[in-house]
């Protein structure tokens, strides 16, 4: 059944997008909106480069227009077609956020939205509790491009940056990608239904940008249980908001700000359960004398509502940096100071088996950093550093001392060959500190931060059009749950280590002038060490994605494959098939003047494959209908 969305707002959301109604109006004027010129965003993975293509690593950018002519309908769809990209498994279990892994990593994997770090601090271990984000809470309808850039990313932005950085960046400017306004409205089967709506103004000084979007979807099945029983999601809501401002120039302040919330119903065992989510990220960039003073804070919370009472969750985190560029011994280098708090707090409430204990933590932390490029004669050297000091509630103070050197060098042919190797850290969760459910669960006070090296080599072809590199990830002091399998209880704790390496590569054929077929593939085997016996980890070892596209005048058609193959459910007790995965999703566009109408399937032949112990499952198929609209 195809249902048709609806649009709901409460009455201080309205008085905000009322706000901005009135900002957009004052800033109307006859200025040619299509010419302004929009802020300048820095390269995801250098504070100095000026294309991410020309970056020595394996790096990808997806624009908006990449994510319309493919029809993904959210970002993880979107960041799954990538080599090394997983969007498999849900994490949050039940309620299915939306998170990623990259070369086996979850927890290891770095979220900015516009250059800033958004994660949450309530996460335990593993790809279905160790998301430390929740791509829900970035509508695809905001994004203008997102940037990734595998390996070792602590010398340039902290923790989290070991399995690499993925950076959203949000639509600024009045024209956008398309025009000042936009609306896109989508219906699907299982009952689901998407709708957004932009607008921008500006004036000869500034700019200006409102919009809101909502998503619904129906009941469908998602957990298989070892006891034949079936769980199924109920029902999916969001709505999300977006106010930003910025000056005409393009080089002078900036204001964003986002907020929205999203709730989901599931069954357990035929029981009811439900969890409500709200986020918000707010950031302010000025200039300062040369260099760019920016402010920023972000905030998530949950509610969930389940066999154990109600658990509520917030996170905040909150920061100040001054950033800056100049010269050093003759070559360009960045350079920036940072102040940062992170704080997190927990409450269960109605627990049949008693409350968990509460707690509201926090951490302060102090940054300086670095980079700095240097010519050595046909070689070129990158080199980064970043010190962080944290003071940590609850748990032992860290600092880390994160470097990175890359080498690179483009041939007379213009193939660009790159070597690189960084440190990261990976700072624990306060979850992961205090693990607060006491009936099964105990805290670890001195759990360490995970660290290790990341090692990269590869090759670029000459347009950009491929390329192809190979990679190893060691990780000291990997973090994970361990239970006594007698009493159950357990806690976090610090395994032996954890390694990965692989190669990945992709390339880009034109067939024709209205033909192109993308390739990306990618070989990783990761394993862990624990009371000195190695075991593989549970991803596949490989991730293979095609897609063939083709557009003439007005019309335009594409296929996806992707494939994951030689799995390994770990700890199967229940005996699920880890049987090869295909999947393919398919769709034909018509576009008249501004207006784009879509005709689409993802998982078109309806394979369910099981995808963890627990039971998850592939999305059945969905097919959908779509309206873009730019005027």
């Amino acid at each position: 059944m195809i249902r048709l969305i609806r649009f709901r707002c409460s009455s201080h959301v309205l008085v905000r997008l009322g706000l901005g109604a009135l900002l957009l109006a004052l800033l109307s004027s006859p200025l040619p909106v299509r010419g302004m010129e929009v802020p300048v965003v820095e390269v995801t993975g250098s504070r100095l480069a000026d294309q991410l293509a020309d970056l020595p690593s394996q790096g990808y950018v997806i624009t908006s227009a990449d994510m319309a002519s493919r029809g993904f309908q959210n970002l993880q769809e979107a960041l799954d077609s990538l080599p090394g990209v997983s969007g498999l498994v849900n994490g949050a279990g039940m309620a299915q956020s939306k998170g990623i892994s990259i070369r086996g990593m979850t927890t290891e994997t770095l979220l900015l939205v516009d250059g800033v770090p958004f994660m949450t601090s309530s996460y335990g271990a593993g790809a279905v509790l160790g998301a430390p984000f929740d791509l829900r809470s970035i509508p695809i309808s905001s994004v203008e491009r997102v940037e990734v850039v595998k390996g070792a990313s602590s010398a340039l932005y902290g923790s989290h940056g070991a399995a690499g950085v993925i950076n959203v960046i949000t639509v600024k400017g009045a024209s956008g990608p398309g025009g000042p306004f936009q609306a896109r409205f989508t219906a699907g089967s299982g009952g689901y239904g998407m709708g957004s709506f932009s607008a921008a103004a500006a004036s000869s000084s500034m700019w200006a940008r409102v919009s809101y979007s909502r998503e619904e979807e129906g009941e469908r099945e998602i957990r298989l249980r070892g006891n034949g029983l079936r769980d199924f999601s109920k029902d999916y809501r969001s709505n999300h908001y977006g106010l930003s401002a910025g000056s005409a120039s393009g080089r002078g302040w900036e204001f964003s700000s986002q907020w929205g919330d999203y709730s989901s119903r599931w069954t357990y065992d035929g029981a009811d359960n439900h969890q409500d989510n709200s986020y918000s990220r707010v950031a302010l960039t000025v200039p300062l004398g040369g260099m760019k003073l920016k402010g920023y804070y972000g905030e998530s919370a949950k509610k969930v509502f389940d066999s154990s009472g109600r658990s509520d969750y917030r996170d905040r985190n909150m920061g100040l940096s001054l950033e800056g560029r100049g010269r050093l011994w003759g070559n360009g280098a960045a350079y920036g100071l940072e102040v940062r708090r992170d704080d997190s707090d927990y409450l269960n409430v109605d627990n049949p088996w008693g409350n968990n204990d509460p707690y509201d933590l926090k951490r302060d932390g102090i940054i300086a950093y670095g980079e700095t490029t240097v010519p050595l004669g046909d070689l070129t050297a990158d080199l980064g550093l970043r010190y962080e000091r944290w003071h940590v509630e609850e748990g032992e103070d860290q600092s880390e001392l994160a470097p990175k050197v890359s080498l690179y060098r483009e041939d007379s042919t213009g193939r660009l060959w790159y070597l690189s190797a960084g440190r990261f850290f990976v700072m624990p969760s306060f979850f992961q500190i205090y693990m607060p459910m006491r009936s099964f669960g105990e805290p670890n006070y001195s759990l360490r931060p995970e660290k290790g090296w990341s090692y990269e080599g590869g090759v670029k072809g000459k347009d950009r059009s491929w390329s192809l590199g190979v990679f190893y990830t060691d990780v000291e002091d990997k973090i994970k749950y361990w239970s006594d399998p007698v009493t159950w209880m357990g806690k976090y704790v610090n395994l032996d280590e954890y390694r990965a390496y692989g190669v990945e590569g992709m390339f880009r054929v034109n067939l024709s002038g209205e033909m192109y077929y993308q390739q990306g593939i990618s070989w990783t085997y990761g394993e862990e060490l624990s009371g000195g016996t190695w075991s593989r980890s549970g991803d596949p070892r490989w991730d293979v994605t095609g897609s063939l596209n083709w557009a003439r005048g007005s019309w335009g058609a594409g296929v996806t494959g992707r494939f994951y193959g030689d799995r390994a459910i770990a700890n199967n007790s229940r005996g699920y098939s880890d049987e090869d995965l295909f999947l393919v999703d398919a769709f034909m566009s018509y576009t008249s003047k501004d207006v784009t109408f879509r005709l689409g399937a993802s998982n078109l032949f309806d394979r369910r494959y099981v995808l963890d112990r627990n039971g998850y499952l592939t999305p059945e198929r969905r097919l959908y209908i779509s309206l873009d609209a730019r005027f």
